[in-house]
């Protein structure tokens, strides 16, 4: 790569104190050597899709590189964490060891997160893609990629927003046959996604999250560990702060709701806190008499 910068920069003063201007780029004021460098500019996370870029990986052609006193860490698909570098270590780089499918994590101590995604089919574990063994996809290409067809069944395996960069054959949709678990079927009306009914309550017509309320117009508040994915193996607090300070805490799990009685008025603030750390809060402001919500 060759960088070349010019700049003339000429000022004229005229008689009415008015400056101008003109820009030259003529003449190189400073030219670069030549620089070499290589960039993998794919998006996160990267997907691994054959046998050969998974030995670019493995082999050191891609490595794990990091500065001086950071750590690097590797998270395998079932969760377990192996230190690749560690802080004190001379190294400066090393080969990422991914010998399964699945989704892995990279963690760097100071730098960040990268996350690749391994097919399962490169290990055998993928799945026959039928009810009784669905496939395990770990990315967006795999149904055109094995010429899925009608009742191919696949679940997703861990990948964040996988669904919708899913890349349906043609004349085909999805119909969700269970939590989590999908099928190909053939669309005659061009639908792509279907799923079962469901019934909610919504209050649309005040901004959310903050709500004043009596106890004939309250409406429900639900809680979930996972910001409504729906798992219901994750813990989520909820804390009512009432008008005068006092807390009471709620530690429940999964998704669901929870009567509580409001019972002084005033503002009252709901705090929900996920598994993740994550928090949702609302002010309650309650008129009046005993006001309850469903929480």
């Amino acid at each position: 790569m060759r960088i070349q910068l010019g700049l003339t920069l000429a000022v004229a003063v005229a008689t009415s104190a008015t400056l101008t201007f003109a820009l030259s780029a003529e003449e190189p004021v400073a030219t670069s050597a030549e620089c070499i460098y290589v960039a993998d500019t794919r998006p996160s996370p990267r997907a691994v899709k054959t046998s050969a870029e998974l030995g670019e990986i493995t082999g050191g052609t891609w490595s794990a590189t990091r500065r001086a006193g950071e750590a690097v860490t590797l998270v395998s698909p079932d969760g377990s964490r192996t230190t690749l570098l560690a802080a004190n270590s001379t190294a400066t780089g090393v080969a990422l060891p991914l010998n399964a499918g699945g989704v892995w994590t990279v963690e760097n101590s100071a730098q960040g997160v990268a996350t690749f995604t391994v097919r399962r089919s490169l290990d055998g574990t993928l799945g026959d893609g039928t009810a009784a063994s669905p496939a395990k996809l770990v990315d967006g290409d795999e149904l055109r990629d094995y010429g899925a067809g009608d009742n191919y069944t696949f679940t997703l395996d861990g990948v964040v927003g996988l669904l919708s960069r899913l890349v349906l054959p043609a004349g085909c949709g999805l119909d969700e046959v269970d939590d989590g678990v999908w099928k190909v079927v053939t669309s005659a009306d061009g639908n792509q996604y279907s799923w079962a009914e469901i019934v909610y309550s919504a209050d649309s017509v005040q901004d959310g999250p903050n709500r004043r309320t009596s106890r004939e117009a309250a409406m429900p508040v639900s809680y979930s560990g996972d910001n409504w994915i729906g798992d219901a193996a994750k813990a989520v607090t909820v804390v009512f702060t009432s008008p005068s300070g006092t807390a009471t805490t709620l530690n429940l799990m999964g998704t669901g709701t929870q009567t509580f009685t409001f019972n002084s008025s005033g503002k009252w603030t709901v705090t929900l806190t996920m598994a993740d750390g994550m928090t949702r809060t609302a002010v309650i402001s309650v008129r009046g008499g005993m006001t309850v919500v469903i929480c």
